[in-house]
């Protein structure tokens, strides 16, 4: 599945956590690792070195020897790491969304939003509040019928399958009286009460049929519908009470409207949820379209 993983540090605590993260994927999946620091300055300093290898030394033990490469470059730190991808041929990218470059800041930072905006490659974001998973035992899979979700949904049963982790998909119908409150300001708008009960049958059964098609021996899968707004909270409540070790979402928002550079729906989760959230955008998705969304 994965074979090589970048993992981008600034020398923070927080983005340590990221090694944490990135070396039990690597031993799960048999992906070589590379712990990229880019900086300012042209030339790596001896404390700069020091700190890359005693990091790639705690990932020794659970790793084979020569599966962690070290590398200190200065640049953008968002060119830099998309041209290590390429390069090194990375297909994922593990990476703190709070530290000394910006990753604090609202939304996800300037360095995990240009990464995420850009890379040809799954970007595994852990959010502030989030706790590195030591293993890989339960998936959430928020999906809704869309491209973007069909595709998270692909990474994510391939991610069970190499695992062993049981495959959760949950799909959210939005009820029609929230989705239309959002939607028009001006005068009353007429609901049938019966549309909220065939969004969710209609739900339901694709949901369901999802969950059969993929269950087989070797894959555990489950769905789930709910009737709730406003779905981010959904999602990252739903993880938190499932015990769930990481979501796959796509970039693309899951209630149809894209705003900037991830979906509102993706963005929120990532900014809230508990466990890390694997992010992954449809390949030669135009940054236009994107950003005119």
């Amino acid at each position: 599945m994965f074979s090589h993983l970048i993992v981008p540090l600034d020398g923070s605590p927080e983005s340590n956590l990221a090694v944490t993260q990135a070396c039990v994927i690597a031993r799960l999946t048999g992906a070589r690792m590379t712990l990229l620091r880019v900086y300012a300055s042209t030339s790596p300093t001896p404390e700069t070195m020091q700190f890359l290898h005693e990091a790639a030394r705690e990932c020794a033990d659970d790793l084979p020897t020569g599966s962690v490469d070290v590398a200190a470059l200065g640049g953008s730190p968002a060119d830099v790491i998309l041209d290590e991808i390429d390069k090194r041929g990375a297909d994922l990218v593990v990476m703190r969304t709070r530290g000394r470059a910006g990753l604090g800041r609202a939304v996800l930072g300037s360095v995990a939003e240009g990464i995420v905006k850009r890379s040809p490659t799954p970007v595994l974001l852990l959010p502030p509040q989030a706790e590195a998973a030591t293993s890989v035992r339960t998936i959430l899979v928020p999906v809704d019928g869309s491209p973007g979700s069909a595709l998270a949904l692909g990474l994510a049963r391939e991610l069970a399958l190499v695992t062993g982790a049981g495959l959760r998909l949950l799909q959210i119908v939005v009820p029609a009286s929230s989705y239309l409150s959002h939607a028009f300001a001006h005068g009353p708008i007429y609901i049938d009460p019966l549309w909220d009960q065939d969004s969710l049958a209609a739900a339901e059964t694709y949901v369901g049929s999802l969950a059969s098609r993929l269950s087989s021996g070797a894959l555990r899968c489950e769905g789930k519908v709910l009737m709730e707004y406003p779905v981010p909270d959904v999602i990252v409540r739903e993880a938190k009470e499932q015990q769930t070790d990481v979501i796959v979402m796509s970039s693309e928002a899951h209630t149809g409207v894209a705003r900037a550079v991830l979906g509102s729906v993706t963005d929120s989760v990532v900014r809230n949820a508990t466990c890390p959230v694997l992010v992954l955008r449809r390949t030669g998705e135009p940054e236009a379209e994107q950003a005119s969304q």
